[in-house]
């Protein structure tokens, strides 16, 4: 686990990781979610008294947005012409991260955050990619 977490946060492709370690990509993804509990558990652990006993005499807050593209693999099953048009070639995903600019300390990250979705788009979503047959951690969206 501690070699995934290094391969993870130096950026390392999932096949190149998945080679170092001699796994299979299931594998990858199972290990991701466990490091990303991991993370959760620390951060209600030591994060959440010490930020209570915490003051900020004063605080500059700074929100910024970015977004980036992942490349978009198609599910089991619709490699088919029948599903052309779809999915996108590349899926543009945002984080949303706000922070102190003094003391550094981020107060939330939002991953996927989606600016202009409606609920009848994740209603369609739901329904063209099939995203109520899967994990929670593999949705496009995560509250339905």
């Amino acid at each position: 686990m501690p070699l995934f977490a290094k391969l993870l946060l130096n950026r390392t492709p999932v096949s190149r990781t998945c080679e170092i370690l001699g796994i299979g990509r299931g594998t990858y993804y199972d290990k991701l979610e466990i490091l990303y509990r991991r993370c959760l558990e620390f951060l209600e652990k030591h994060e959440t008294k010490s930020l209570k006993n915490t003051e900020f005499k004063k605080m500059w807050l700074n929100t910024d947005k970015m977004t980036y593209y992942l490349n978009n693999v198609r599910k089991k099953g619709q490699g088919s012409s029948q599903f052309d048009g779809i999915e996108e070639l590349q899926l543009p995903t945002s984080v949303v991260i706000s922070a102190d600019v003094l003391s550094r300390y981020v107060f939330r990250s939002d991953v996927a955050y989606d600016w202009d979705i409606s609920l009848s788009d994740i209603a369609l979503d739901t329904a063209l990619l099939k995203e109520d047959h899967l994990n929670l951690f593999a949705k496009k969206k995560r509250s339905v």
